[in-house]
């Protein structure tokens, strides 16, 4: 309820601020987490501490009479790749993109369609354990592949402990971001360097697997991470080499997608002004 009230104001302030502008025909909304988009219910969100929250119900509290949609971030940026180019090129056909942020985010595309699963969870290769004996996830499991390779665990990689843990960190800590942690390793940091490898050998590893699976067409890559990919890509792609079944498998192109062009944003645009994109036709 906290969060539709602050959402509902802000969104309302935002309108007011657009000269000429007095309501809105729909709003999109992308969530770091398993999303049932029949019924509007977040199934499970680890990053925001949800569980089985019914946010659509709240939301339409704050919006009467306002077309809602609600969608998972992953599938929200494969949208926007589709969305973006209109659909345009084979390559729209058959492609996954891994949005590697706080978390990790999956999208499948499979002959033009957007695969979501019986309950809309398909996808979620973030939760695909690369060791049971691996560090913790947000989900609660050991060795996620997501626990490998989001910023938080390339942070905890650098700092030697896991920033994650809700407890008092030292500013110098908590202050920090990914985006420090690149700058650092471009400055010779071999420390920063050091983690930001690890991370690129596990996001190949993992990619490999989602290779193997689906046998993509192209590999999108967005997030915060990408901003390095000069300095990562060599051992991301050994890595996918290494394990990918083929050879053909193993030279699936790579196509990155930097953050400063807010997929997740222009997939919750999608979700408003382009659902035909977003229809659940794949199951």
């Amino acid at each position: 309820d906290e969060f539709a009230a602050s959402f509902g104001w802000q969104a309302r302030k935002a309108i007011s601020e657009q000269a000429g502008v007095t309501s809105c025909d729909g709003i999109g909304i992308v969530i770091p987490g398993m999303v049932d988009r029949a019924s509007g219910i977040v199934i499970n969100a680890p990053a925001l501490g949800w569980k089985n929250v019914n946010l659509l119900e709240r939301l339409q509290k704050e919006f009467e009479g306002t077309e809602i949609h609600l969608e998972n971030s992953g599938k929200a940026c494969a949208l926007s790749q589709v969305w973006s180019t209109h659909g345009a090129g084979s390559g729209h056909n058959d492609f996954v993109f891994v949005s590697v942020s706080d978390g990790l985010g999956v999208g499948v595309f499979i002959n033009g369609e957007l695969v979501r699963g019986r309950h809309n969870t398909a996808g979620e290769f973030g939760h695909v354990p690369l060791s049971i004996d691996g560090p913790i996830c947000s989900c609660g499991a050991n060795g996620c592949w997501e626990a490998y390779v989001s910023n938080i665990a390339t942070l905890s990689r650098y700092f030697g402990k896991n920033t994650a843990l809700k407890q008092p960190q030292p500013i110098e800590v908590s202050n920090f971001t990914i985006e420090d942690l690149i700058s650092r390793a471009r400055g010779g940091d071999g420390k920063a360097l050091a983690a930001l490898n690890l991370t690129a050998r596990y996001l190949g590893l993992g990619l490999a697997s989602v290779i193997n699976a689906v046998d993509p067409s192209t590999v999108y890559i967005g997030g915060e991470i990408t901003e390095a990919w000069d300095m990562i890509e060599p051992q991301v792609r050994e890595a996918i080499e290494e394990r990918t079944l083929t050879k053909e498998l193993g030279t699936t192109p790579i196509r990155i997608v930097p953050a400063t062009e807010h997929p997740r944003l222009l997939g919750a645009v999608a979700l408003v002004t382009a659902p035909a994109y977003a229809a659940p036709k794949v199951a």
